[in-house]
Protein backbone atom coordinates (compact mmCIF):
# COMPACT_ATOMS: atom_id res chain seq x y z
CA UNK A 1 0.00 0.00 0.00
CA UNK A 2 2.73 2.42 0.93
CA UNK A 3 4.77 1.25 -2.26
CA UNK A 4 1.91 2.57 -4.30
CA UNK A 5 0.97 5.34 -2.68
CA UNK A 6 4.37 6.88 -2.51
CA UNK A 7 5.74 5.34 -5.59
CA UNK A 8 8.48 3.78 -3.63
CA UNK A 9 10.99 2.43 -5.51
CA UNK A 10 13.82 -0.34 -4.55
CA UNK A 11 17.16 -1.40 -5.40
CA UNK A 12 16.68 -5.45 -5.43
CA UNK A 13 19.64 -5.68 -2.80
CA UNK A 14 18.43 -4.33 0.76
CA UNK A 15 16.37 -7.66 1.66
CA UNK A 16 18.72 -10.33 0.65
CA UNK A 17 19.60 -11.16 4.18
CA UNK A 18 15.99 -12.12 4.71
CA UNK A 19 15.28 -15.81 4.61
CA UNK A 20 11.34 -15.42 4.99
CA UNK A 21 11.47 -12.92 1.57
CA UNK A 22 12.63 -15.38 -1.18
CA UNK A 23 12.89 -13.17 -4.70
CA UNK A 24 9.91 -15.29 -6.26
CA UNK A 25 7.25 -13.99 -3.71
CA UNK A 26 4.92 -11.61 -4.98
CA UNK A 27 5.37 -9.31 -2.06
CA UNK A 28 9.13 -9.34 -2.86
CA UNK A 29 9.70 -6.01 -4.71
CA UNK A 30 7.43 -4.08 -1.98
CA UNK A 31 9.44 -5.26 0.89
CA UNK A 32 12.66 -4.19 -1.07
CA UNK A 33 11.10 -0.96 -1.76
CA UNK A 34 10.20 -0.25 1.73
CA UNK A 35 13.91 -1.09 3.08
CA UNK A 36 15.50 0.59 0.67
CA UNK A 37 13.59 3.84 1.66
CA UNK A 38 14.18 3.17 5.28
CA UNK A 39 10.48 2.87 6.08
CA UNK A 40 11.27 -0.67 7.72
CA UNK A 41 14.48 -2.83 8.60
CA UNK A 42 12.58 -6.00 9.22
CA UNK A 43 11.87 -7.74 12.97
CA UNK A 44 15.30 -9.22 13.01
CA UNK A 45 18.46 -8.68 11.02
CA UNK A 46 17.22 -12.37 9.49
CA UNK A 47 13.68 -11.78 9.20
CA UNK A 48 11.48 -9.50 7.59
CA UNK A 49 8.12 -11.63 8.91
CA UNK A 50 5.90 -10.58 6.27
CA UNK A 51 2.77 -12.73 7.13
CA UNK A 52 3.35 -10.89 10.83
CA UNK A 53 0.29 -8.18 11.47
CA UNK A 54 0.90 -4.95 11.91
CA UNK A 55 0.40 -3.02 14.50
CA UNK A 56 -1.45 0.71 14.62
CA UNK A 57 2.01 1.99 15.78
CA UNK A 58 4.30 0.66 13.36
CA UNK A 59 1.86 1.54 10.40
CA UNK A 60 1.61 5.55 12.30
CA UNK A 61 5.79 4.73 11.86
CA UNK A 62 5.75 3.46 8.61
CA UNK A 63 3.48 6.65 7.20
CA UNK A 64 5.11 9.07 9.30
CA UNK A 65 8.46 7.57 7.75
CA UNK A 66 7.15 7.21 4.17
CA UNK A 67 6.36 11.25 4.45
CA UNK A 68 9.53 12.05 5.54
CA UNK A 69 10.88 9.40 2.34
CA UNK A 70 8.64 11.51 0.27
CA UNK A 71 9.70 15.35 1.12
CA UNK A 72 13.65 14.16 0.74
CA UNK A 73 12.82 12.81 -2.71
CA UNK A 74 11.08 16.04 -3.92
CA UNK A 75 13.46 17.96 -2.46
CA UNK A 76 11.63 19.28 0.52
CA UNK A 77 13.73 18.02 3.08
CA UNK A 78 12.81 20.58 6.07
CA UNK A 79 9.93 22.59 4.32
CA UNK A 80 6.98 22.96 6.35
Amino acid sequence: MLVEAFKLKGTGSGIKAFTDVPSNEYFYPYVDALVHNGITDGTTKTTYSPYQNVSRVQMAVFISRSLEAENVIKGDAGAK
